[in-house]
């Protein structure tokens, strides 16, 4: 696990976890981008990805999803890196939009999130697959987080 921490650029996030705010950031445009109404919906109930995501990729979702299929998503990140993590995040969210959606405040979304539980592995990671994600978005919005430290 501690190889695949480090050769996936993972370990950054427990050696300065200031750098999990690029992820956050990150993840807050993909969601706008891949599910713009539960974006809006979140920001006016005043739910932002640093809030539930942290857990999430400093565990590679470990701390919310069972043993086999975090394996399955380790697997997939061996093949496309930091995408998966980012379509597995996307996922939860996704399979989760009903409910969060008539969540009235934050504390309800948030507990939504943190009691997600998975019970089919194979149509979480369809959903996760199914999400139309590039590298190059991703170095788009790296770009924007790291512009937007220079303002």
């Amino acid at each position: 696990m501690l190889c695949i921490l480090r050769n996936y650029g993972l370990e950054k996030y427990h050696k300065d976890p200031a750098k999990i705010l690029e992820v956050t950031f990150i993840l807050d445009k993909l969601i706008q981008d891949k599910a713009s109404s539960l974006h809006a919906h979140l920001k006016r109930i005043g739910v932002d990805p640093i809030m539930y995501a942290q857990d999430w990729f400093m565990t590679v979702f470990t701390s919310t999803l069972h043993f086999n299929l975090v394996v399955r998503i380790i697997d997939a990140m061996l093949s496309e890196g930091m995408k998966i993590l980012y379509r597995a995040a996307l996922a939860i969210l996704i399979r989760s939009q009903p409910a969060l959606m008539a969540a009235r405040n934050n504390e309800a979304a948030i507990g939504l999130i943190k009691r997600y539980k998975e019970t089919d592995d194979d149509g979480f990671m369809e959903t996760a697959f199914k999400i139309n994600l590039s590298r190059k978005e991703l170095q788009k919005y790296e770009a924007e987080y790291a512009a937007s430290l220079r303002k």
